[in-house]
């Protein structure tokens, strides 16, 4: 039913650089909407959902590059129409298949495919919640714990910060102190020889030189004390500024600790980036060589066993060439003649087998070989070969695709596309 004219009418998706923020809003009012509606029921799946928004690049299609649209069916019941995403495609909303069921619809890591339809019962709140608890839970735990960690580092630092500070400014205040009490010792003893100066002129008159001599004494006295109490001022100076460098050298200490920490936790913070890189390239398919072929040969008898076995060599050459000479042969060689023989002798007239085998360098290989029998009237295209027929012409063909899966995601990717046609199968593993 796949008709490339069919366009989706719905005004989300017709987006242009004018309307695209007009988009966005609307689409984040539905969004909200659902979440009011279940948040008194499910308040702990409207939460993660919530959370789960700011990890998208595009809401529109939660990153899947895809959305669907509900059509109404011919006759009876509904399709789901898929479509490109135009808030992340330029506004371009390119039709891309339809599915009978909405969960039918997956994209990116399996997730489901937004539907925007108001009569759709896609919800918001169940969808993001799922993503959120498979893909985002943990390493949101991770980074929160690590941003309170970091919070409680910050906090410890400007504490001691702050007790530093207050430590020096009372040392600054002990030093100013005590050249102050200096000042006024010196102060008051000068004003002291000053007056035993006088007093010593007074008396000159009558005991000159007794007079001297006790003035020179009191003199003396008075500068020895006010050398002393600057010797005592000096020492206090000397020791308040030992007591200071102790203290700036235990505030070094525990900035360099601090630090160690927070080097410690950029380690963790790149670690957590690595695991989170690593798990996404394990959840990606990846592949290496493919082949695809296939072989034809007119039937001109009914006898499998004269006419039949240059097409089975032919097929076994092209499996050699890959797998080498490997003890699965004879086993592959046995499913081979048996469907061959059924489509040759109108027993079925198609029919088709899968296979997982080693190959001599202990590489895992996928195999899967289609079986057909037409007989044409008409010209027809079969394959990758054009092939003209003739009326009342028989032709068997083997259709044989060889498929080397190179991480777990890409071996189950293949066993979940081998129960489609040989045409769908290649049309899946080209996009991927």
């Amino acid at each position: 039913m796949k008709n490339n004219n069919i366009k989706c009418n719905y005004n989300i998706l017709k987006m242009n650089s004018e309307i695209k923020e007009i988009g966005l809003s609307l689409l984040q009012s539905m969004m909200e909407e659902d979440f009011k509606k279940n948040e008194e029921f499910f308040p702990d799946t409207v939460k993660k959902a919530r959370a789960c928004l700011k990890h998208f690049k595009c809401l529109g299609c939660v990153d899947t590059g895809r959305i669907l649209h509900k059509i109404p069916g011919t006759f009876w019941g509904y399709y789901f129409y898929e479509y490109t995403c135009g808030l992340c495609n330029g506004g371009r909303t390119d039709y891309i298949r339809y599915y009978n069921k909405l969960t039918d619809g997956v994209g990116f890591n399996n997730r489901q495919i937004p539907c925007h339809d108001v009569n759709c019962e896609y919800s918001y709140t169940h969808n993001l919640a799922k993503i959120y608890k498979i893909e985002f839970e943990s390493i949101d735990i991770t980074e929160e714990k690590a941003r309170i960690e970091k919070e409680e580092t910050d906090k410890r630092i400007k504490e001691a910060e702050e007790k530093a500070r207050i430590e020096k400014e009372e040392a600054d205040k002990k030093i100013k102190e005590a050249e102050e009490k200096a000042k006024k010792d010196k102060e008051e003893a000068i004003k002291v020889a000053k007056k035993l100066e006088e007093e010593a002129k007074i008396k000159a008159k009558q005991l000159e030189e007794e007079a001297n001599l006790k003035a020179k004494k009191i003199e003396q006295e008075a500068i020895n004390k006010a050398k002393e109490l600057e010797e005592k001022a000096k020492k206090e100076r000397e020791e308040t500024e030992i007591k200071n460098k102790k203290v700036n050298n235990e505030i070094d200490e525990k900035q360099k600790r601090l630090i160690s920490k927070e080097y410690k936790l950029d380690i963790k913070e790149a670690e957590i980036k690595n695991q989170r890189e690593k798990l996404d390239e394990e959840l990606t398919p990846k592949f290496g060589s493919i082949m695809i072929t296939d072989i034809e040969q007119e039937i001109k008898s009914l006898n499998f066993e004269v006419e039949g076995k240059k097409l089975v060599n032919d097929i076994m050459d092209v499996i050699r060439l890959s797998f080498g000479d490997i003890t699965a042969l004879p086993t592959l060689l046995a499913r081979i003649n048996l469907n061959l023989s059924a489509c040759w002798t109108k027993a079925s007239n198609k029919t088709y087998f899968t296979e997982t085998i080693i190959d001599e360098k202990g590489q895992t290989k996928c195999i899967r070989l289609d079986f057909i029998k037409i007989t044409e009237e008409t010209n027809g295209l079969i394959g990758l070969l054009r092939t003209k027929f003739t009326k009342g012409k028989k032709y068997a063909y083997i259709n044989y695709a060889e498929f080397t899966p190179i991480n777990k995601s890409a071996e189950k990717y293949l066993s979940d596309i081998m129960k489609n046609d040989f045409e769908t199968i290649k049309d899946k593993i080209r996009k991927k």
